[in-house]
């Protein structure tokens, strides 16, 4: 390959909005995202969603949730097929034994990546997780943090 065409093929992954018709890009599906928090944490919860839809996540909340079917078969079939379990930890949520069941389950398959609000002491996080990363939810590299997460789940990160 040329090196002007390796440039013009770098340009146009680097400049998305560049887009040339005379390069083919192949873009795989978007990131989808398993969203944990408590409900009582409405005003964040509604924010965080309407932020991973406008980066063009694909997300999965209880309010997505089909009413023929449980809970637990409902997340549990969402966890698996996700890239990501964001959990966003609250001081409710770390009182919600539903928020750390799910937390436990993406801890498990390797898909757990963890969120706090502002203002959340890490050091009352549930003992289990205490030790692992967690994000600001206003934490300008969020998103980035998160992308990255799901690609290199997914295995196609950025070499």
């Amino acid at each position: 390959m040329s090196y002007a065409r390796s440039m013009a093929i770098q340009s146009v992954l680097v400049h998305r909005q560049t887009l040339r018709s005379d390069i083919a890009v192949i873009e795989g599906p978007p990131p989808s995202v398993v969203y944990c928090y408590d409900s009582e944490d409405g005003e964040w919860a509604s924010r965080t969603v309407g932020t991973l839809r406008a980066e063009g996540f694909k997300l999965f909340w209880d309010r997505d949730m089909d009413s023929r079917r449980t809970w637990s078969e409902t997340i549990e079939d969402e966890i698996e097929r996700a890239d990501a379990v964001l959990v966003q930890w609250s001081e409710r949520a770390r009182r919600s034994r539903f928020v750390t069941g799910e937390a436990d389950v993406a801890v498990s398959t390797g898909k757990l990546f963890m969120t706090h609000v502002p203002g959340f002491d890490l050091d009352k996080l549930p003992v289990d997780f205490r030790r692992l990363p967690s994000t600001g939810i206003d934490d300008p590299q969020f998103i980035p943090k998160l992308r990255s997460f799901c690609d290199n789940r997914r295995g196609t990160a950025a070499t």
